[in-house]
């Protein structure tokens, strides 16, 4: 063998080396997509916080929903996981979601939220009037 040939088989051999030798951020991630609406009005919410977290309730990820109500969230690890979607004057809404399998896109589709009510105490306002004159 001439020198450029074992040059190129030596090369070519630690590239491979290499190519197998890739840590492992490059496992494959999912994408969970969806719209947020308000289920009495039947409307769009916009800038809803969306969560994704693992079985102890820890935030892997997260996002918010645009104007139109709709969230793309990307990256989500392998597993089944905790879906939390929540807004002030909304219940909350959780949902479990696996990633894996043939399933590394998923559209969850409509998400509705009811709003809540929340009762306050009433406030009783007492007022003096000066006697000074």
């Amino acid at each position: 063998m001439t020198y450029f040939t074992k040059l190129s088989c030596i090369l070519l051999f630690l590239s491979l080396c290499f190519v197998h030798a890739q840590p492992a951020s490059d496992q494959r991630t999912g994408i969970l997509t969806g719209t947020v609406i308000d289920a009495s009005l039947s409307e769009p919410l916009p800038y809803v916080t969306v969560l994704v977290q693992d079985k102890d309730r820890n935030t892997l990820l997260g996002g918010i929903t645009h104007k139109n109500g709709d969230f793309k969230l990307e990256k989500v690890p392998v597993g089944t996981h905790n879906l939390r979607v929540q807004y002030i004057g909304y219940q909350t809404v959780e949902r479990s979601v696996s990633i894996g399998g043939n399933a590394y896109s998923i559209n969850l589709g409509n998400l509705l939220l009811q709003e809540t009510l929340t009762e306050l105490d009433e406030v009783e306002v007492i007022a003096e009037v000066s006697t000074i004159e």
